[in-house]
């Protein structure tokens, strides 16, 4: 058994004890998973201290050897080469744990303390750390304080993009020219391996280009069969089409990409992020572009409530011959297979796979009757929610079940018996 009360205690002293006196083969599974999240909160502690420490000798030094402000670049080389010697670590590696160290300690304080209670780990708070760098220190104050309540609950993923969103609405100028400033250095850079074959990397490109190459890749490879995997297939692929010996239009695309994007943005009234589908926020601007370059094709469209956000109707826009709405009135069919407009309700209300943490676009997945079919389950909107393909077969080999939740929230229950909250929306 753990001790009582472990899964509540404070990082420090008393929980380590606490750990050390465990014996793991005598603890249910159950347990187990109470006390490695115990461990996660004491690696918090740890690294916190860590840092502060960093942030102490840099200090230190600082004290001894500036003088003026021409001396501040001196002393952090000092520093760095103080550290580099005493942690064995190469000058590169101990300027940036350093440079990380007095982020925390000067303009990061909030992500410190996170740090310091176990309320968040050390991986997602070099995630503030890359995300916020760019932002000035009141704005950057402001998006932190936005996300931090958050965080405890997200994965390095969804953290990553919910920073990239209310970055680029803090600062929408900054945001647009920072992309613009990226894509001119777009670059194709090919580097040899050990093994003899080649990696091709593509840098700063056009994100709704690059989904949309994925895009045919992937509609070219669903269509094959001879024994290579799907990476290979697409691997191949890539090089067919660059090569000219593969017509694109094979890959029979009903067009573009999947954009969201609201009302006001698209009209120009408003800056908010657009939301590309596989990718993740991108800047008002693009999002506007995205969306006129697929102005004649068919476009899906949600309404939401004011208030909950929560759809309150969905359906398509046929621009040929006129512009028409078709809105999504049915919500069940007798059949298994859903209709294409229950489907489009179910993506309207959940973006994402619902499993906790998984960020597969919903157009993407398998659309899950919770009550199984086989149980009588209806083919409706209530009762059908999307699963990316991995984490649906889990589900149904080893008897994770989930319930929605009125906020159109998931409660997932795990065979170990612990429960997790998850959503399909974006975070």
């Amino acid at each position: 058994m753990i001790p009582q009360g472990l899964d509540k205690m404070t990082p420090g002293p008393e929980l380590a004890a606490a750990l050390a006196g465990l014996d793991w083969g005598e603890l249910s599974e159950f347990d187990q998973i109470v006390a490695v999240k115990a461990c996660q909160r004491m690696i918090s502690w740890g690294q916190s201290l860590f840092y502060e420490g960093l942030a102490a000798v840099h200090q230190t030094i600082s004290d001894l050897e500036v003088k003026d402000d021409e001396d501040l670049d001196f002393a952090f080389g000092c520093t760095v080469s103080e550290l580099a010697a005493a942690l064995h670590l190469t000058s590169r590696a101990a300027h940036t744990e350093l440079g990380f160290a007095l982020e925390l300690k000067d303009r990061l304080c909030r992500v410190a303390g996170m740090l310091r209670t176990g309320d968040l780990d050390v991986r997602r708070a070099w995630v503030f750390y890359f995300g916020t760098g760019h932002l000035p220190d009141e704005i950057a104050a402001e998006v932190v304080s936005l996300v931090a309540e958050r965080a405890g609950g997200l994965t390095g993923g969804q953290l990553r993009a919910l920073l990239r969103k209310l970055c680029l609405e803090a600062n929408p100028d900054d945001a647009a020219q920072r992309y613009e400033t990226a894509l001119d250095g777009r670059r194709l850079v090919a580097e040899g391996t050990d093994a003899g074959t080649v990696n091709l990397f593509g840098f700063d490109l056009a994100p709704h280009r690059v989904e949309s190459a994925l895009g045919i890749i992937n509609r070219l490879a669903e269509g094959i069969s001879d024994g290579r995997s799907m990476d290979q297939l697409r691997a191949d692929l890539l090089l067919d089409l660059l090569e000219g010996k593969l017509d694109p239009t094979q890959a029979r695309r009903t067009g573009g990409v999947e954009l969201t994007i609201d009302l006001a943005t698209l009209a120009g009234l408003a800056d908010h992020a657009g939301e590309l589908a596989g990718y993740g926020p991108i800047i008002a601007g693009l999002a506007r572009r995205v969306a006129q370059e697929q102005v004649d094709l068919p476009w899906r469209y949600t309404l939401t409530h004011p208030d909950s956000r929560q759809p309150v109707e969905t359906g398509a826009i046929r621009k040929r011959p006129g512009i028409s709405f078709h809105p999504d009135r049915e919500t069940r069919t007798d059949s298994r297979r859903p209709t294409v407009g229950i489907r489009r309700q179910i993506i309207a209300r959940h973006r994402r796979c619902v499993f906790p943490g998984c960020r597969m676009p919903a157009a993407e997945c398998d659309l899950d009757h919770r009550i199984p079919w086989s149980e009588t389950g209806p083919t409706s909107v209530e009762n059908l929610a999307p699963l990316c393909p991995r984490h649906n077969r889990r589900r149904q080999k080893t008897g994770w079940t989930y319930q929605p939740l009125p906020d159109g929230d998931y409660q997932w229950t795990a065979p170990s018996g612990h429960q997790y909250t998850s959503s399909g929306r974006p975070p």
